[in-house]
């Protein structure tokens, strides 16, 4: 037993040598620093990153982390893309206090998509002013929220637990889920809505004109204000609320 237990010992170790990562690396002071980066139009989120967006002239970073492992918090522009992602190894060690803190600042008239692959909430400070703007969660157990206003809004979840949550005008209002997540979109104004439900979740939206609603799950849609037409597809238990 006890040479069982050495052998596993000694497998963690090489697991996290200082070729494999910075499992011992303590934490360090906390420090910030700020980076001027590549023009990009979307942001790729992954691991448990929290990031605040706010309006800029420039494209810049700023990251606050210990000095012992911010260089671990990866950062690429490619096709126009920034791609997020901490790199540092065996993170469920330490502190789960001293989580990173990550702030971005961009026009935001031409930011058109962020997609969030991890566990860190999205907070979009100010108003997104671009044509059409996505936002799709992947296995995302963070909360996103944020402020749009032009033509046409989209917001998706493919799996995970996380919630999105919108506020703003539209003119068309997207809204598709098959996870577990949930969406509020009861304060962004719309025209024309367009919502496909696979979840078992409620999803809050709303149209003035038109609202098209496929439902497939067990989920209810609540529609506040409630469309002058409403076309129904149901195949599922959830039901179509109609505010009062």
């Amino acid at each position: 037993m006890r040479i069982h237990l050495f052998l596993i010992l000694c497998l963690f170790l090489i697991s996290c040598s200082d070729e494999e990562g910075n499992c011992f690396k303590s934490y360090g002071e906390r420090v910030e620093m700020v980076s001027e980066v590549d023009a990009f139009h979307s942001i790729n989120l992954y691991d448990n990153l929290p990031l605040k967006i706010s309006e800029g002239i420039n494209f810049e970073i700023t990251i606050k982390h210990g000095s012992n492992l911010i260089d671990g918090i990866d950062f690429t522009v490619k096709d126009s893309v920034l791609t997020l992602d901490n790199l540092n190894k065996c993170r469920w060690l330490k502190n789960q206090e001293n989580t990173p803190e990550i702030s971005i600042s961009c026009p935001l008239d031409i930011l058109r998509r962020i997609q969030c692959y991890g566990v860190g909430d999205v907070s979009v400070l100010d108003t997104i002013r671009s044509k059409q703007f996505f936002i799709d969660h992947w296995g995302s157990v963070g909360n996103t929220s944020l402020l749009f206003s032009g033509e046409s809004l989209h917001l998706s979840h493919h799996a995970g637990p996380g919630s999105i949550i919108a506020r703003g005008k539209t003119s068309v209002l997207y809204v598709y889920n098959t996870s577990t997540g949930y969406t509020d979109a009861s304060q962004v104004e719309s025209g024309f809505l367009f919502c496909t439900s696979r979840t078992n979740r409620t999803i809050n939206a709303g149209a003035s004109v038109r609202a098209d609603l496929k439902l497939y799950g067990s989920g209810d849609v609540e529609l506040c204000p409630s469309p002058a037409e409403l076309n129904l597809v149901e195949k599922g238990s959830g039901r179509v609320v109609l505010c009062k």
